[in-house]
This record gives structure tokens, C-alpha cells and sequence, in this order.
């Protein structure tokens, strides 16, 4: 199946440097930092005291909310403090640093799940840790209950990978093809859903040729090829261009009778299942210009940064900026110590010439961040609408439909900050905006 509805976006390079290589795995660290908030919701409270005694997969921090996923220790050793955790929206949280034996001795107290319906499925979900992998950290348990179970009938299988640099999830869908089917056939069993997409950008060709061959025999499983355009991978995007249905404002994907997957998360459900084992490890990209040897690495959750650079040799040049995630929408890192979290996908190092930093200049109202944007929202409008502070014309003009990719600053000729501008929109409107 090939593209019928199609959005606007950008023509990015992907500098893919590492697709070929194979995954190596990082040694285990000295220690891992462990954030009490992984996941959108609440954070975890901490089970565990310094001096504990601690196993791989053993739960270090949970809560009894609905919106959270426990946390589970990565190394087995000993807890050496609490410490008090800036994250990325600068948020003071609470973080376990666990001082590795290097034994990597797992909790004897894992075991497979028992499974004899869709309410023990759920409560798996939540027990394996598993949340969005390379977004917001959604858990995964809540987007498999939703309010109009009986209203939802496809899962997307999101494997677009549209973010330059990151090929952690082309090598996941060459390797482990069956895990990925095991996956799929789990939720689609438990949600009692009618088919299955797989979108894949059609830069991936080894992938579709090798999903469509695995995937063959099951007619309700449909391998769609998407247009090599970012950001294809973002859940209304792939949504709208694989069936044609519309996440309008206000609406999680559920309400377009979908329930959308990262390719990552359904491997891991399927491994979760058969052997019990959190979501204790990451496999991530690591890459750009400042970096020795880039490599796809599979590392503990809450090693640090420095350790994994330091697996690729180091940095054959000073940094100049290190993001957690791709360029497009990934977060500036500003402390190598910073811990490898559930929901990143990739670290990048760029030296000083991969970096272009310049004044913006007056709008000269050319049109292009509308064009570009895939809801046609328009983000000068907006800009304009932050400075005076005016929350009507930020509702009117849809500042909630943002999904911040930036192919609006990227597109920009006046190199204005509007992704920027969009976010501060929608935090006044929730602040100031009221019910309406």
C-alpha cells in the first residue's frame, strides 16, 4: 500500500551514518542515575533506601497513580544516594544512583507474566516500565485503555524514523522481525483489533521488502510505504497519511479509532512477555560530527552520557552542542553526566562547523512556515500572538495543534525562533487561557 492522503512537510537530510553498522553493547557502568520521571505523569515515589542491596529489574520507584510506569533498577549492586534530578523541562525530581557489583544479577523474583485476559495484559503493560520510547514518554498501559475501546479497530506501526541521524529502529526492524510480529499479534489479540498498518518511509527499502515478505501470510497486517518527508513519524502525521483519519484538536488517536505504536515498543512487549524482564536497557544512536567512532549502542537505563561517548572512542573534536534526540525536536544536553532515559532514542554531538547560529530579522511575511507546517497553522500569527499576550487569538489560531517539529524555524528565511514562540503559546494558554 502506498501514500493516498498527504500532509505538507520538509525535505531534511538524513545523515544516516550508522545504518549499516551493527548494535554493539556498552559495557555495564560504574553507576546509572535513575529519574523518578520517566514518563508523562506524575513521578514515581522511590521504593528503595541508600545502602539497599539491588538486582536488575527490581522495581526502585512507582506510584500508585494512574499516569505513571514504575522505574526498575538497570544494574545489580548497590544503592549509593537519592540525589535530587534537574530534567529537561528543568523540573527538580528525585533520582536513584545505584553503584554497579558489574555482576548484572537479575531480580529472582521476575517471572513471565500470567495472561488470561485483557485486564491481566494491561496490568503486564504497566508492570514492564514500558512508556512512549522516543517521544513523550507516554505509558503504555493507559494508550492501550482507552475511554471507546469498541470504537477502536487498527493499530499503526509507527517505524518512520523520520529525524535525521537516528537508525535504532531500522536496525530493530531488520533484526528482529519476529519479536516485532509477536508484538503486533499480542496487542491486536488483547484490543480485539481488526488491522494493522506499518508505515515505513520509503528511504527504508530493506525494511519494506523485509516486513512485506515476514508479513505476508497474514492478510490483516498491510506494510504501508510512507513519502520519505518529515516528520512522518509524528502520531497525527502517520495516522491522517495511512488511513486517512483525522486527530482533530483535543483528541488522542483513540477518537480516530486508531491506537498508535513505536516499533520498539511492540519488540519489547513481545521480549516483556516471554521472559519478564523490564524495561531495563535502551538502544540508542550516537552520532554526529564531534564523535570518534559513531555506533548504534543498546546501554542500561541512567548511564551516563559521558559513558556511552566514551564507548565510541570520545570526541575527536570540543562540542559545540549534544542533543538527546535528532535535531528536529531533541533536547540540548548540558551535563555529560545526564542519564540515558526510557524515552530517548539517540545522542548527538555536533562540533562548531555543523552549527549555524544567526539573529533572526523582521518577518517578511513570505508564507513558507505555513506552507511547510502539516495543519497549515500559522506560526508568525502566533509569534505575533505570544508578544502581546493575547490567549483568544492563540486559541483561535490552534496553538494547541502544534506538535513543535520545527519545520517552521526550519523553513523560516528570517530564522525566527516560531517553534519557540509556539511552545510559549501554548504555555500561556493553559495558564491564562481558562475552559473555553
Amino acid at each position: 500500500m502506498s501514500m493516498k492522503n498527504a500532509l505538507s512537510g520538509i525535505k531534511v537530510r538524513h545523515c544516516k551514518n550508522t545504518a549499516g553498522l551493527p548494535v554493539e553493547v556498552l559495557p555495564t557502568p560504574d553507576f546509572v542515575v535513575l529519574p523518578m520521571s520517566q514518563h508523562m505523569g506524575p513521578p514515581c515515589d522511590v521504593k528503595v533506601a541508600p545502602g539497599d542491596a539491588v538486582k536488575v529489574g527490581q522495581v526502585v520507584g512507582d506510584s500508585a497513580s494512574y499516569m505513571t510506569a514504575p522505574i526498575h533498577a538497570s544494574v545489580s549492586g548497590t544503592v549509593a544516594r537519592i540525589e535530587d534530578f534537574v530534567n529537561s523541562a528543568g523540573v527538580i525530581d528525585k533520582a536513584v544512583v545505584i553503584e554497579s557489583d558489574k555482576k548484572q544479577e537479575l531480580d529472582p523474583n521476575l517471572a513471565p507474566p500470567v495472561i488470561n485476559g485483557y485486564s491481566d495484559f494491561l496490568a503486564a503493560v504497566r508492570a514492564s516500565g514500558l512508556v512512549g520510547l522516543g517521544g513523550a514518554g507516554f505509558p503504555t498501559h493507559v494508550k492501550l485503555k482507552p475511554r471507546n475501546l469498541d470504537q477502536v479497530d487498527t493499530l499503526i506501526v509507527n517505524c518512520a524514523e523520520c529525524e535525521p541521524y537516528i537508525t535504532s529502529d531500522h536496525h530493530l526492524a531488520l533484526s528482529d522481525t519476529d519479536l516485532l510480529l509477536r508484538g503486533i499479534q499480542l496487542v491486536k489479540k488483547f484490543l480485539e483489533l481488526k488491522q494493522v498498518i506499518v508505515g515505513v518511509e520509503s528511504n527504508k527499502p530493506d525494511v519494506i521488502k523485509q516486513l512485506k515478505e515476514d508479513f505476508s501470510y497474514d492478510d490483516s497486517i498491510t506494510v504501508f510505504t510512507l513519502r520519505d518527508i518529515y516528520p512522518q513519524g509524528a502520531e497525527k502525521v502517520i495516522t491522517y497519511e495511512t488511513t486517512g483519519r483525522v486527530i482533530r484538536e483535543g483528541m488522542l488517536p483513540a477518537d480516530a479509532g486508531v491506537v498508535v505504536m513505536n516499533i520498539t515498543s511492540l519488540t519489547f512487549l513481545a521480549k516483556y512477555i516471554e521472559t519478564g524482564i523490564p524495561l531495563v536497557t535502551k538502544t540508542i544512536t550516537v552520532d554526529g560530527g564531534a564523535v570518534q567512532t559513531p555506533k548504534v549502542v543498546t546501554a542500561p537505563l541512567g548511564t551516563p552520557y559521558k559513558d556511552i561517548f566514551a564507548f565510541c572512542g570520545g570526541f575527536k573534536s570540543e562540542p559545540a552542542k549534544i542533543i538527546m534526540g535528532g535535531p528536529m525536536m531533541g533536547i540540548t544536553v548540558y551535563d555529560l553526566n545526564s542519564p540515558l532515559l526510557k524515552n530517548n532514542n539517540a545522542v548527538l554531538a555536533f562540533d562548531a562547523s555543523q552549527l549555524v547560529s544567526e539573529e533572526p530579522t523582521a518577518c517578511i511575511r513570505c508564507g513558507r512556515c505555513v506552507r511547510a507546517c502539516p495543519f497549515h497553522l500559522m506560526p508568525a500569527a502566533i509569534e505575533r500572538a505570544v508578544t502581546a499576550q493575547n490567549v483568544d487569538q492563540l486559541r483561535e489560531l490552534k496553538v494547541n495543534l502544534c506538535m513543535e517539529c520545527g519545520c517552521c524555524s526550519y523553513v523560516c528565511p528570517a530564522k525566527r525562533h516560531l517553534v519557540t514562540a509556539n511552545k510559549m503559546g501554548k504555555k500561556l494558554l493553559k495558564e491564562k487561557g481558562g475552559k473555553k
